[in-house]
């Protein structure tokens, strides 16, 4: 989900951005967790470290694997049962017993699993010793190093994933199962807990005790398990409650952070049902009647599609879509059963959502559109109170005073609490908008965010990436969070979006949990402490790098929960997709299990992810990971970065004037009559991403470069790595929006000229969604992207509640339907850097969108899932006929020269590409003309002239109201393309099929890339400029091949910040990598693109050369020399 709140997003070691979206003050962490403590006994604090680290790891029954400096001249596994463990005034353990280790060697195959250990050392337990193990893990233990003397000189805690994987896999039910109808079996697995007793609990509101049942171990499984012997419990709630050791005290207390004993009173991982704010767990069976709808038992999904290059996802979030649709009744508003309102009439009568998503699915009569509806997170939220009693929402009469009690009159930003007590927060909001206008520009004002951030955290929104219970619905999307209401729902839902010809995909976080250690809210580490989360090897501290506590899905039984989750939902739920959150945190081979599960499922359930690599598996430390690379080949789909940014400009970390200045491909309205070279050269690069992105992302496609040379896409760069990856359509997913970052259309309205119409707004928005929907791939749609959908300019809106994220889709009858632009500043703490842009731009009063650019936008996304859905030939199964079918051609000017921002893309079905894939067409031709001008092409190719190319029919007879200025002259073989346009022309195929024109380039045609050659102008940019940063008078020559320099004369001696970029921090943009970020004479560093700023050294004033070495363009060094 996400960074920012997940800022989580680090720069992926691939190059590659993201946002996702777990709460920053939402996701509470253990404070504790990984901490040393510096002092006490008790924690073992020592020269040599503490029992508070983790820096041993129990690999398998009889081995350690500890870092090769970890001292002593003899190590033991100390341990006690009930801990105690310490150190006495003499550095003697005491309290415990100790098991002797002895040097061993690291089996291979502890390597392979653990890869991140393969230099660690080895110490063995003793064969003798290894009937001590079990008891040893339900206890304390730790590891010490010794002296000659005995003496204690190295101490720390040990993490167990490794041993509990070797000794207590297990494959079987867990959970609640019902052998005997109505009567059920428990089964938990917690192999370190000394007991496990399960409680009973009756649905009286008051949860109230009816029953108390040990578990008996199985010590083969370490599963703890209880058969029932009626079914008098069925329908109730239970929880466990697990006696173990923690190693992690809980937040706040005084115990040490060498952990304790503790019971921990807790729900099951395995939940199928929850009660209010997932307090219990509920006994039911997903087959009973009472869990379904009317219907459910016959229900099956539509079959809208017959290969994965055929989906087209549309992604949406329960509460946003329907919140605000007043055709829904009050008490679905926001809810699943929102999505069943699909009859003909009464109360059920067809909604204005889900009118909006029936003509998205069925743009016209049999033909198909958007596919999946694609929801964010529905299982368990930790991040929503689920008691309505205890919220504050905007629309709910009296919620200002409600908000006003919670937090006190003095925590409340704007409006007055004694005179606006009576009215809701959304007429105060409203109130705080009409005086912005009064008072001169609308919007203009930070007091409307200041009242959101108010009310957010007492609200009923979240986006919801925090993970508290994996395989049960989320509560307070059901009109009842109690007994098996949001199971029925949900299932419903399910059902309704079939009604309209829709699947629904879930989006799934299996990544990473709420919560660890003994945080109220921790549930997988209250039972198995230390197991399922991953961890720093060296402090034992739960790894946070995606923004909450993530999770280890390497280790088998956290890989099995996934595993077992996904399939409850698939085929109890009916889901037909997964979107995986953050899936480069999970291995390659976690995600080839899931995908082979859900083929002997249903084969039609599509698995997609973010493919980002990132963090502390980066690069595959801890095994292959799911990245976007590694998925290539599977039909695993990953987001594709490549073209988003390239379409929409910059990157999702973009702050303050950059957000302005890096134009993209779609909204930089580039002039041939008034050309800027800097802006050309940026378009350039774009478009090659875009015609690589437009082929699928393919790893081996070969096409033309801006500079007319044939390259592997494999080979393009971006931002100094590969830009192709994909092996097959199906590994893409393409998208140009998504829940994260601002909103198409706020991403245009920041850099598209300013002057820039309202009517070309819509055609940068409907050109941008264009370029997504005709590209080899799946085509991924953000929910209103269709319809201008803004956030006001909020980059993450993950928790910033039903006012920024509105969405209206009353606009085709209500000329008053608003798309949420400009309803006050984006919240400070998110988009603070920006309110100076965000302000000159919001004082364009005729850039406001009325209902009828919505409309348009709306009509012309259906036009273009018309095409698609209508053309085969945009849904290419394979990357051998996209490599054969798919070619661009040459969009030059008079001079010769490539006209930037201009794509030509062309698609055989002729006999030279092999089966009739579409037998009513030999060729299409795609005109994307992103220019603010008219632009024509001429055919030069004679199989191509000879031919009556006309425009598709979606088009001809479309909205667009410059359609008709879409030509083709036949007697010059011109096409005219107007501004900002998306034109189709098909040459039919009208009696025997005729030749056609393929791409008859071959990668192995393709000379390797030598070196690197700059795609723009690059500078030394920083403090050794006037003024500093913003100045390009030190531009780099080129001298040789991949070579390049600056001389600067008259340096003064002292040190200075700078960086290697272009002249819009776009194309290039180098500086710190992984190495020394430091510059002196005689040196040579290694840069990184977007990284930190350098720092030049220089000792005595005099004049230097600074000389960049692009051989590698992805890493260039730079070496700093005196000038003679």
């Amino acid at each position: 989900m996400t960074w920012l709140r997940r800022l989580c997003l680090i720069l992926a070691a691939g190059g590659a951005l993201a946002l996702t979206g777990c709460g920053d003050d939402n996701s509470p962490s253990d404070p504790d967790a990984g901490t040393p403590d510096a002092g006490g006994n008790p924690d073992g604090a020592i020269g040599g470290g503490s029992f508070a680290n983790a820096s041993a790891h129990w690999v398998s029954e009889s081995i350690l694997a500890v870092p090769g400096d970890f001292a002593g001249e003899s190590f033991e596994l100390y341990h006690a049962p009930e801990g105690g463990i310490a150190l006495d005034a003499a550095g003697q353990a005491t309290g415990g017993s100790a098991v002797a280790l002895a040097a061993s060697t690291l089996p291979q195959a502890v390597s392979d699993t653990f890869p991140h250990l393969a230099d660690y050392q080895a110490l063995a337990i003793a064969t003798g010793d290894l009937d001590q193990v079990p008891d040893i893990l339900r206890g304390q233990f730790v590891l010490l190093g010794k002296n000659a003397d005995g003496g204690v000189v190295a101490a720390t805690g040990v993490q167990i994933p490794g041993v509990l994987d070797d000794l207590y896999t297990y494959e079987g039910a867990l959970g609640v199962s019902f052998e005997t109808a109505d009567t059920p079996t428990f089964r938990l697995w917690a192999p370190t807990a000394k007991s496990v007793v399960l409680n009973v609990h009756d649905t009286d509101g008051a949860y109230t005790e009816l029953a108390s049942q040990p578990l008996t171990l199985d010590d083969a499984t370490g599963v703890w398990s209880y058969a029932a012997t009626d079914a008098a419990w069925y329908g109730k709630y239970y929880r466990y409650e697990v006696s173990v050791f923690s190693p992690k005290a809980a937040p706040g207390t005084a115990t040490t952070a060498a952990g304790e004993l503790v019971k921990n009173l807790v729900s099951d991982p395995y939940s199928v049902g929850l009660s209010t704010n997932s307090v219990y767990s509920l006994i039911i069976d997903l087959d009973d009647p009472d869990t379904q709808p009317a219907g459910w038992d016959s229900f099956t999904l539509p079959e809208n599609f017959e290969a994965p290059e055929d989906i087209v996802l549309y992604e949406a979030h329960v509460r946003d879509f329907s919140v605000g649709d007043d055709t829904v009744a009050a008490e679905h508003r926001g809810k699943y059963l929102a999505f069943s309102y699909v009859e003909e009439g009464g109360p059920l009568a067809l909604s204005n959502g889900m009118a909006h998503l029936q003509r998205l699915a069925t743009p016209l009569t049999d033909v198909t559109g958007v596919t999946h509806l694609h929801l964010l997170p529905v299982f368990d939220i930790a991040t929503i109170n689920e008691d309505e009693s205890a919220r504050v929402d905007i629309d709910e009469d009296g919620s200002f005073g409600l908000l006003c009690d919670q937090l006190g009159a003095s925590a409340v930003p704007a409006g007055s609490c004694t005179e606006d007590a009576g009215k809701s927060v959304r007429t105060v909001l409203d109130e705080l908008l009409a005086a912005s206008e009064s008072d001169g520009v609308r919007g203009d004002t930070e007091a409307i965010q200041a009242l959101v951030d108010a009310v957010r955290g007492i609200d009923a929104y979240n986006w919801g990436y925090d993970p508290y219970h994996y395989t049960a619905p989320e509560g307070s999307y059901a009109t009842d969070p109690e007994g098996v209401t949001r199971i029925r729902e949900f299932r419903a839902m399910v059902m309704g979006l079939g009604a309209i010809d829709l699947r629904m995909v879930m989006d799934v976080v299996y990544n990473h949990t709420n919560a660890s250690g003994q945080n109220d809210k921790s549930v997988l580490d209250r039972i198995v402490p230390g197991y399922y989360h991953r961890q720093n090897p060296e402090t034992g501290a739960v790894e946070q790098s995606t923004c909450c506590e993530n999770t280890a899905t390497e280790h088998a039984m956290m890989e099995k929960l996934m595993l077992d989750s996904v399939r409850t939902w698939a085929e109890q739920y009916k889901v037909a997709g997964f979107r995986f959150d953050l899936m480069g945190h999970h291995m390659k081979s976690n995600m080839l299990k899931v995908q082979d599960m859900l083929a002997d499922i249903d084969p039609s359930i599509y698995v997609y992810g973010e493919g980002w690599d990132f963090g502390e598996v980066v690069l595959g430390v801890r095994g292959e990971n799911a990245t976007q690379e590694n998925m290539a080949g599977s039909e695993i789909g990953t987001f594709t970065d490549r073209l988003r940014d390239a379409v929409r400009g910059g990157g999702p970390f973009d702050g303050g004037e950059a957000l302005r200045d890096n134009k993209g491909f779609a909204n930089a309205l580039f002039r041939t009559s008034e050309p800027d070279e800097g802006l050309a050269q940026r378009l350039l690069q774009q478009s090659e991403l875009v015609r690589l992105g437009m082929a699928g992302n393919l790893a081996s496609f070969v096409l033309e470069n801006r500079g007319g040379t044939n390259v592997v896409g494999e080979d393009i760069d971006y931002n100094g790595y590969r830009a192709g990856y994909a092996a097959d359509p199906a590994d893409t997913i393409t998208y140009v929006a998504a829940h994260d970052n601002q909103t198409l259309f706020d991403n245009n309205q920041y850099k598209l000229p300013a002057g820039t119409s309202m009517d070309d707004r819509v055609r940068a928005q409907n050109l941008a969604l264009s370029i997504t929907l005709l590209s080899q791939g799946i085509p991924f749609l953000h929910m209103g992207s269709d319809i201008l959908r803004s956030k006001s300019m909020t980059r993450d809106s993950y928790d910033y509640g039903d006012w920024y994220n509105a969405v209206d889709f009353s606009y085709p009858d209500n000329d008053q339907a608003s798309n949420n632009w400009n309803v006050g500043l984006p919240p400070k703490d998110k988009d603070g850097d920006a309110y100076p842009v965000i302000r000159e731009i919001i004082a364009d009063t005729s850039i406001a969108p009325q209902a009828a650019h919505m409309r348009r936008a709306h009509e012309h996304a259906r036009e273009m899932l018309s095409i698609r859905g209508l053309l085969p030939l945009f849904r290419l199964r394979s990357a051998e006929e996209v490599a054969t079918r798919v070619d661009f051609l040459p969009a030059l000017d008079d001079g010769g020269d490539e006209i930037p921002g201009f794509v030509v893309m062309s698609i055989s079905d002729g006999t030279c590409a092999g089966d009739d894939v579409d037998p009513t067409l030999d060729e299409i031709i795609v005109f994307i003309n992103a220019t603010a001008e008219t632009q024509s092409f001429t055919l030069e190719d004679p199989i191509r002239t000879s031919q009556d190319w006309i425009l598709v029919r979606p088009l001809e007879i479309g909205s667009d109201p410059l359609a008709s200025q879409m030509t083709f002259t036949a007697n010059t073989d011109t096409f005219s393309i107007p501004k900002l346009s998306v034109a189709v022309f098909l040459d039919r195929q009208t009696g025997a099929r005729g030749e056609g024109v393929c791409n008859t380039r071959e990668p192995e045609d393709v000379e390797p890339p030598t070196g690197g050659e700059l795609s723009a102008e690059v500078f030394l940019r920083g403090e050794l400029t006037d003024p500093a940063w913003d100045s390009l008078t030190l531009q780099f020559t080129k001298t040789d091949d991949s070579r390049y320099q600056v001389e600067v004369a008259d340096v003064a001696a002292g040190s200075y910040q700078f960086k290697v970029a272009d002249a819009n921090w776009s194309v290039h943009n180098w500086g710190s990598g992984s190495g020394s970020s430091s510059l002196a004479p005689g040196e040579t560093i290694t840069m990184a693109s977007n990284g930190g700023d350098l720092t030049l050294t220089i000792a005595s004033a005099g004049d230097y050369t600074f000389i960049l070495d692009t051989n590698d363009i992805g890493s260039p060094s730079l070496t700093l020399e005196a000038s003679p």
